[in-house]
């Protein structure tokens, strides 16, 4: 069989199996995707034939205060999650790398809250910051009697309080970049080592550059992670009082 024959029978079989994941693609990504647009240019109560009535809900939503913290907040979120939720989580990848004494037992219970669904996460840090035997206020009430905060309820305390729900549950940027890593060759650090390179210059000027594509993904992912936390937002705060970032 010529070399061409071969390349277009192997095309065909390409085209075979991107078959279905394009038509699951098109059902229950694009489809919605194109719907949630062409409704979201009408007035519909999911009943009745829908209105057109152009960009008006575009604007009465652009004019709500709340939505216009929610973008703030969101790009508060946003930033946090590249610098500090990206960056706590590459530092762990770094320190297990180097497998120092305890990194197994360090490895085992930093992985522990990936087993525990999102909603038991978050309610256990709803039991931790609630106000009449959270453990943050009972600490606090040792030295300030009277001390007593809605930490998930008032503003500004329920942005901060969000945020350490996830802000240092960082495993997957770990184990990703962890990943890269593992898979850097050891001729290079060792010879390194051997031109007298220390440990935060192998650090710094071969693992990190190495691992720029895994952070990078991390980033991406991390801060799309944040327009969807919807879970945690609504089983903390109950979709509370709007929050603004001070």
């Amino acid at each position: 069989m010529s070399g061409k024959k071969l390349g277009r029978k192997k095309l065909i079989w390409i085209y075979v199996f991107l078959v279905p994941i394009t038509a699951v693609f098109i059902m229950f990504y694009l489809v919605p995707i194109l719907t949630v647009f062409v409704t979201s240019l009408t007035k519909w109560d999911g009943f009745n034939a829908p209105d057109f009535i152009g960009i008006d809900n575009f604007r009465r939503l652009f004019g709500l205060q709340s939505f216009r913290i929610s973008l703030r907040n969101l790009a508060g979120w946003g930033l946090l999650a590249a610098v500090v939720h990206v960056g706590f989580g590459v530092l762990v990848a770094f320190i297990i790398f180097k497998a120092p004494k305890g990194a197994r037992l360090v490895k085992i219970v930093y992985m522990i809250p990936s087993v525990i669904s999102v909603a038991a996460w978050t309610l256990i840090y709803k039991f931790i910051f609630d106000d009449s035997f959270g453990i943050v206020n009972s600490f606090i009430r040792l030295f300030i009697p009277d001390f007593s905060v809605n930490w998930f309820y008032e503003s500004p305390y329920a942005f901060w309080s969000v945020t350490f729900v996830w802000l240092f549950y960082a495993v997957t940027v770990t184990l990703v970049v962890l990943s890269d890593l593992l898979a850097i060759p050891k001729e290079l650090h060792e010879a390194a080592y051997m031109d007298g390179a220390k440990e935060w210059q192998v650090a710094l000027k071969i693992n990190l550059p190495l691992c720029r594509n895994s952070i990078g993904t991390s980033v991406i992912v991390s801060v799309t992670a944040r327009i969807a936390m919807y879970e945690a937002i609504a089983l903390t705060t109950r979709g509370g009082a709007p929050e603004t970032i001070r």
